[in-house]
């Protein structure tokens, strides 16, 4: 299942009426899933609670996955949005902890993999994670750690 562009009139998180771009997610390798940006999209209409959106539905499956989180396109990833990760992750960290196998993010340089070390900083992640600039890379770690995920007893 893909998820696609899509309207939403309003968003609890952005607080404003507006056309706005909700996060791909990508089950079709499941369980490893990629979540990422539409392509051509605007990253000042992208709604961060969209992806909070797929993730929990994910979560809800009660069955273990791993993500492939591209950042690429997402634009700046702010202080208040890396606060919004963190507080969305913390109050699901038992959940991702049993669940999440691994968490792959690709960034587009340093600016992005620096935002992602201060996330971090706020809150470690509860599962293995790893920054990459290649999408090949990312999909090969992962592909590692479901396979050993899967060998495990």
């Amino acid at each position: 299942m893909i998820g696609a562009i899509g309207f939403t009139i309003r968003s609890p998180y952005e607080g404003r009426w507006a056309l706005s771009v909700r996060w791909l997610c990508d089950t079709s390798e499941w369980p490893l899933v990629a979540l990422d940006v539409p392509p051509g999209a605007d990253p000042e209409q992208l709604v961060q609670a969209s992806i909070f959106e797929e993730v929990d539905a994910l979560l809800e499956k009660g069955e273990r996955f791993a993500t492939m989180h591209d950042v690429r396109r997402a634009g700046k990833i702010d202080a208040l949005r890396r606060k919004r990760f963190a507080e969305w992750v913390k109050a699901r960290e038992a959940q991702m902890k049993k669940l999440l196998i691994a968490h792959a993010a690709i960034v587009s340089g340093e600016l992005q993999r620096g935002a992602i070390t201060a996330l971090l900083w706020i809150r470690p992640a509860p599962t293995d994670m790893r920054v990459f600039t290649s999408t090949h890379d990312a999909r090969s770690w992962l592909r590692e750690r479901i396979a050993a995920d899967r060998a495990r007893p």
